[in-house]
């Protein structure tokens, strides 16, 4: 039971996310690696992003597609963030395969990412 708590609890914070995001915001993108949090990047002048969006970012020396999972959660520095390269045009991902995901996550034990 405290287990579909906490997804109930996730699912509710999701929900009341912010769900746009213009230039100069920073957001956190899910990767599909089994790393344990989503990564924050800038949204750059020419993009418009709301949650469930995929992504091209940059990740170290090579560029992976993502998925805009919601707004960044820590705070920090946005001169240390880098930008958004493109939004993947005409795909998006519903609000219920995130959710599955992050159930799935948890039910597993596994990264989010990992599941993506």
């Amino acid at each position: 039971m405290v287990f579909m708590a906490q997804i109930e609890s996730r699912s509710k914070k999701r929900n009341h996310l912010k769900q746009r995001f213009g230039p100069g915001d920073s957001v956190a993108v899910l990767l599909p690696l089994p790393l344990g949090k989503p990564f924050n990047y800038l949204i750059p002048e020419n993009l418009v992003l709301q949650i469930g969006d995929y992504v091209n970012v940059p990740f170290g020396k090579r560029f992976l597609y993502g998925v805009v999972w919601g707004e960044a959660d820590q705070v920090i520095n946005q001169s240390r963030l880098k930008l958004i390269l493109k939004k993947v045009e005409n795909f998006c991902l519903p609000e219920e395969h995130c959710r599955f995901i992050d159930w799935v996550a948890n039910y597993t034990l596994n990264p989010s990412g990992a599941v993506l």
